[in-house]
């Protein structure tokens, strides 16, 4: 079942004069469950689509629907509801408070909601424990390496038990090892607790822990790349080769 429906969808930037059209009708479903990578060179749009996505921006023309509700027809009260008990967002550059401590950073969205105790902590038991930081809830993000700070982050946006994350080059500030351990760790909440994730990377190697790939170019799809039954070795070398398709692999953003 598509948890999201992307239909026509435009933005564009700027006044008559001197608009930009930064994406252009672009269609596109997203399965419940699924992980997304969504790639392009610079310019192609991509940060700007995981905006509009995710209601931190606002469509041009075109229609969004995320759990059947059309986005574009919500007030922003409405959306606030959404953004609070749908949506995740991991941001690269970590977005904690540095004067409250892990436990509190990841408990923050809950203090909003009527929720039990007990409820709060199952969930961030269990949160902490798949994202391997349950032994760092008391330092504060000052104490931490890169890697347990965006892990704070992600077990933040997973507090709600939202149906969608959206990240944002969730892996562009870490080294390699936590690369691979941050990705990781987003497969298993993936697969264990069926969240389904969109991620704009330019990284090949991040791109190949999700199930498809869709590429950007000058603001449409470029391409999609299904995993299917591959390894993961096969599928990033299939990331590579689309890449080069595109003409080069600088793929900052």
């Amino acid at each position: 079942m598509a948890i999201l429906e992307v239909k026509q969808l435009s933005k564009i930037y700027g006044n008559k004069q001197t608009s930009q059209e930064v994406l252009k009708e672009i269609n596109l479903n997203v399965e419940e469950g699924e992980f997304i990578s969504i790639m392009g060179p610079s310019g192609s749009g991509k940060t700007t689509l995981l905006n509009v996505l995710s209601s931190i921006d606002y469509m041009t023309k075109g229609s969004i629907k995320l759990n059947g509700k059309h986005l574009e027809k919500l007030s922003n009260k409405q959306l606030s509801e959404i953004r609070k008990k749908d949506i995740g967002f991991i941001f690269q550059e970590y977005n904690i408070l540095h004067t409250l401590t892990v436990k509190e950073n990841i408990m923050l969205p809950l203090s909003v909601q009527k929720i039990d105790k007990k409820e709060m902590y199952h969930r961030y038991n269990r949160i902490v424990d798949a994202l391997n930081i349950s032994d760092i809830s008391d330092k504060y993000p000052s104490e931490l390496s890169g890697g347990q700070r965006q892990r704070t982050s992600a077990a933040r946006a997973f507090i709600n038990l939202p149906s969608i994350i959206f990240a944002d080059e969730p892996t562009g500030a870490l080294d390699s090892k936590s690369t691979q351990d941050l990705l990781k760790r987003l497969n298993y909440m993936n697969e264990n607790f069926h969240t389904t994730i969109v991620m704009v990377t330019h990284d090949p190697v991040a791109a190949s822990f999700s199930n498809r790939v869709i590429i950007l170019k000058d603001g449409q799809i470029f391409t999609e790349i299904y995993q299917g039954d591959e390894d993961k070795q096969t599928f990033y070398k299939e990331i590579m080769r689309a890449q080069s398709v595109l003409g080069g692999v600088n793929y900052e953003f």
